[in-house]
């Protein structure tokens, strides 16, 4: 991933949107290249070991390696959310 983001600047291109399923976005974060987060959230919980999670992979082992966000924005969009914030 750092390679494609090397070759998106080396065309002038200094940003670019994921909108993948959680293994991309894991992938995203291990590799150190995201910046800003903007999650939709629906008020709607399924729940249960095949219930999918937004971010993928073996996950952090401690509270305090977990990824932060700084100042989150939170917008209602109709019944829905949107959390934005850029990582610290």
């Amino acid at each position: 991933m750092k390679d494609l983001i090397t070759k998106l600047g080396e065309i002038e291109i200094d940003s670019l949107i994921l909108e993948g399923g959680a293994r991309l976005n894991a992938s995203a974060l291990k590799a150190g290249i995201v910046q800003k987060v903007q999650a939709y959230i629906a008020p709607k919980i399924f729940g249960g070991k095949e219930a999918p999670s937004p971010v993928d992979g073996q996950g952090v082992e401690h509270p305090n390696q977990a990824y932060l966000l700084d100042r989150p924005k939170v917008v209602y969009l109709g019944e829905d959310i949107l959390l934005e914030s850029e990582l610290i």
